[in-house]
């Protein structure tokens, strides 16, 4: 598993070093959910729907999120599973099974836009990616729609559109995941 999150981080910082993802100077200031239960909304799976650009959504499937609370810490697990060699835009990706080590410095905080709890959710996770081996340095980005099922039923289109024009980031430049996930 430690390896597959490696991977992960690498694909979305090189997909951040091609331009991939929205990069800025500064993150986008956005509007957070009031009121946030967060115990209700970190309990249980969330599925990856709609995401900024190639993040989990490449020739990869079933891409979920984890959330568990106890008293005393927050634990995210990350289930993005790949099918290798991983294409993203036409582009693939081939890795060592030997790969140990990336030098990245990764930092990113997560806003919960908005959520009913039990059907969808729209994160903005910006942070600042920098790696000293490629030179970079730069702001990243990233809008996420999840639902508790596999699929967002429609009837929450609207309000996920909402969440994410209030915040000047535009559905439409959202890619849609891989649909080979079971609840």
């Amino acid at each position: 598993m430690a390896n597959i999150l490696k991977i992960f981080l690498f694909i979305s910082i090189a997909l951040a070093v091609v331009g991939n993802y929205e990069t800025s100077a500064s993150c986008v200031a956005v509007t957070t959910m009031a009121n946030l239960n967060f115990s209700k909304f970190a309990s249980g799976t969330w599925y990856a729907i709609k995401g900024g650009r190639d993040l989990f959504f490449g020739t990869g499937h079933c891409a979920k999120i984890a959330y568990s609370t106890s008293s005393m810490n927050i634990t995210v697990d990350r289930f993005p599973s790949f099918k290798f060699p991983y294409t993203v835009n036409n582009n693939v990706m081939t890795f060592s099974k030997t790969v140990s080590q990336i030098y990245l410095n990764v930092s990113m905080n997560t806003y919960v836009l908005d959520t009913d709890y039990d059907n969808y959710a729209v994160l903005y996770g910006c942070g600042e990616f920098a790696s000293t081996m490629l030179g970079i340095k730069t702001a990243v980005g990233i809008p996420l729609v999840l639902s508790r099922q596999s699929t967002l039923d429609s009837s929450f289109s609207a309000k996920v559109d909402t969440a994410l024009s209030n915040n000047k980031l535009k559905s439409s430049s959202l890619n849609t995941a891989f649909k080979a996930c079971s609840n």
